[in-house]
């Protein structure tokens, strides 16, 4: 297990500071630490509570949200696509984009699917605020779920029309699996490893969360996390998940390691 730092210890620091999400899954956070961890960059984590303020997040590098990327005094990168860039340049190999340009797009557009602002990661996200929202104001986490609701642009009408895009883009996904089984490609983008396949098995987590042994984390969080909507879960290959689970037996940290 890595030491995890409060922002206040890490601004001190020199080196990588990787800051993550604590307590849950968070796929921008676990995608983020699987890079670093698959190129066995050394780093820190810190510590971003998802919800809350991070007053001292913020005024260390002027941002609140998970993951960030802090390399000595370079300027904080957010962006996933800024993330994978650091850890390309930091350790080139193993190598998690192609490199042929036109290739390298091609992993970044199907990554956005993923993780960029209204993608599946954004969607979910939206479906899983619905249920929370209907929270009363007395209740202990009203608080947090309204910082969150706010943050992410939530409204009822975009959260009950989130299911539509989700399931476009997992039909995208599986049909690219099966492309990629027929040509006899083990990966999502031809026959090695890349950053394609460490984000959708991050972001995997909030359809189908992992098993307790590879993701211990509470009863109440796993629930939320697992999509049972039928038109969601039929639009998704199941070898998918097979793949997902896969890829974290031989190549990511387990079990997760969500903080203090």
């Amino acid at each position: 297990m890595k030491r995890w730092l409060t922002p206040e210890e890490a601004r001190s620091r020199t080196g990588l500071r990787l800051v993550l999400t604590v307590s849950v899954p968070g796929p921008w956070s676990e995608a983020a630490k699987a890079l670093f961890h698959v190129k066995k960059i050394p780093h820190d984590r810190v510590i971003q509570e998802g919800g809350s303020e991070n007053e001292a997040l913020f005024d260390w590098t002027g941002e609140r949200n998970a993951p960030q990327a802090v390399f000595n005094q370079e300027t904080t990168r957010s962006g996933w696509r800024d993330i994978i860039e650091l850890a390309e340049r930091l350790e080139p190999h193993p190598a998690l984009c192609p490199k042929n340009a036109e290739a390298r797009e091609e992993m970044f557009d199907w990554i956005a699917l993923l993780a960029d602002e209204n993608g599946l990661g954004w969607q979910r996200r939206l479906m899983l605020l619905q249920p929370m929202m209907a929270l009363p104001e007395t209740h202990p986490g009203h608080q947090m779920v309204a910082n969150l609701a706010q943050r992410y642009g939530y409204d009822s009408t975009k959260a009950q029309e989130a299911s539509r895009p989700i399931i476009q883009i997992l039909k995208k996904f599986s049909l690219l699996f099966q492309k990629q089984r027929e040509a006899g490609h083990r990966y999502l983008l031809g026959e090695s490893l890349s950053a394609l396949d460490l984000y959708w098995a991050a972001f995997a987590a909030i359809i189908d969360p992992l098993p307790p042994s590879i993701c211990p984390m509470p009863d109440v969080i796993r629930a939320g996390y697992l999509c049972e909507d039928p038109d969601i879960r039929s639009a998704l290959d199941p070898r998918l998940l097979e793949h997902r689970t896969a890829l974290y037996q031989e190549w990511l940290e387990i079990p997760l390691d969500l903080g203090p």
